[in-house]
């Protein structure tokens, strides 16, 4: 009779082994530290840090001549040209102060000139009044006319000049 097979013996279940990791796990990587904010200004300002001290500024700084410069949001950049408002005798124009032109003024050689205020262009002559002997004729002070003593002032002038057409 043959030999019936051996049984072969069972396997054992297999033996949990005790692993012991023997590197520390690696951290995450830690975030850069955020700034703190001191007041509601801090998107307006620049911390400078040097070997002796570190100094927080307003940045941009804009410059104005005639005026005071503008800050903060109101300042496109660091070092431009844009003022806030202008000191007496300058108007803001295009973001900068310029001198307020004087008014014009007017002459009158004979006379007393327009004021300031109704002259409108400088150096007119524009008479308001004229001087004794003279007489006020289109803006102009013009010296009365004396007739030349005959008591007919401008009509002995206008019969010369009716001669000479005629001649």
């Amino acid at each position: 009779a043959p030999t019936p097979a051996p049984t072969p013996a069972p396997t054992p279940a297999p033996t949990p082994t005790n692993t012991t990791n023997t590197s520390a796990p690696t951290p995450a990587p830690t975030p850069a530290p955020t700034p703190e904010a001191e007041d509601d200004d801090s998107d307006n300002m620049t911390t400078t840090t040097t070997a002796e001290e570190t100094t927080t500024t307003e940045a941009p700084q804009c410059v104005c001549r005639d005026g005071t410069p503008a800050e903060g949001a109101k300042c496109p950049k660091d070092g431009a040209v844009q003022c806030e408002s202008c000191n007496k005798g300058f108007e803001l124009k295009s973001g900068a102060c310029k001198a307020i032109p004087p008014p014009p003024a007017c002459t009158c050689k004979d006379g007393t000139p327009v004021p300031e205020g109704e002259c409108t262009k400088d150096g007119a002559e524009v008479c308001k009044s004229c001087k004794s002997g003279f007489e006020l004729d289109k803006n102009a002070c013009k010296a009365k006319s004396t007739g030349g003593g005959d008591g007919k002032g401008d009509l002995n002038k206008t019969k010369v000049v009716e001669k000479l057409k005629v001649a």
